[in-house]
């Protein structure tokens, strides 16, 4: 046994086809075995969500495998990132990353914007149904910082593929989507909001 080193790295905007195996491949171009890699699926239908974690031997090992982020795989880019994984292997280091963060609010703050802009139209140029820019109030913003960088991105680009066609309060149900989205995707670093919530399943198959 002895306590596992956090050397985990989360991996998004795979190609829907790309199984745990051609991930797991991917990453052993450029790291010493073992890789383990956990693909996120949609819990009903069993299909990739375009994300995983893969864990590492080593911080050497992930020093390699940020050298992936932006590769591609089946022609897509792929974004490879650090998690802040939890056990006292990382303490120290999670205290330095608690400072930087604070130094970075303000420059975080602005990035998941900027990212909304990117991925979402403003609502005059949307699609019937579309989410817009202003749909992604302050509070979503504020509950996005409060995971961490790579699953806050990966919400925004899932919220730019959902249909709110007959939804009455956007932002209320935008909101209820992401929380659900980031607890099914970041079992490192449950968001603040998440902690109080401890209910799990609250719903919706449709």
């Amino acid at each position: 046994g002895g306590a596992r080193v956090a050397c985990t790295l989360f991996v998004g905007q795979l190609p829907y086809k790309a199984t745990a195996k051609d991930v797991e491949a991917h990453f052993l171009a450029v790291c010493a075995p073992p890789v383990s890699v956990r693909l996120l699926t949609e819990r009903e239908s069993g299909a990739s969500r375009g994300m995983a974690f893969v864990e590492l031997s080593s911080e050497s090992e992930v020093h390699s495998a940020l050298r992936l982020h932006h590769s591609c795989l089946y022609g897509r880019r792929i974004n490879v990132e650090r998690t802040v994984g939890g056990g006292s292997a990382c303490e120290k280091r999670q205290s330095r990353i608690g400072l930087l963060r604070e130094k970075q609010g303000a420059q975080m703050s602005r990035k998941v914007r900027e990212l909304v802009e990117e991925a979402l139209p403003a609502a005059c140029e949307a699609e019937e149904g579309q989410v817009t820019r202003e749909d992604f109030d302050e509070r979503a913003v504020e509950f996005l910082l409060s995971v961490s960088p790579p699953v806050a991105e990966a919400a925004i680009a899932e919220m730019a593929g959902l249909n709110l066609s007959g939804v009455r309060n956007r932002s209320a149900w935008l909101m209820g989507v992401l929380r659900r989205f980031v607890a099914e995707s970041d079992p490192f670093g449950k968001s603040k909001e998440q902690e109080e919530a401890t209910g799990e399943g609250e719903g919706g198959g449709q």
